[in-house]
């Protein structure tokens, strides 16, 4: 069997296209403010958005290994 394989081509001389960028930011439906005592499963209560979705939407407010978050905070939620 001959294999096909397909590569991206371009002309001699020319760079190669730009590697594709970062993801785009999730769009937000609003913003929530983290109270005081709160972490992921009570704002997931809270909201109605699955822990693994909100921080999917937030990665830079995830911080192993405690993952607390902070009183005041904004977080976004889808």
């Amino acid at each position: 069997h001959d294999a096909h394989l397909c590569f991206p081509c371009h002309s001699p001389g020319q760079p190669p296209p730009p590697p594709p960028g970062p993801p785009p930011p999730p769009s937000c439906s609003y913003w929530y403010t983290v109270q005081a005592g709160q972490g992921w499963y009570s704002v997931s209560a809270a909201t109605g958005v699955s822990v693994s979705a909100l921080q999917a939407c937030n990665p830079g407010k995830v911080r192993p290994p405690n993952y607390w978050l902070y009183t005041g905070e904004k977080l976004c939620i889808p």
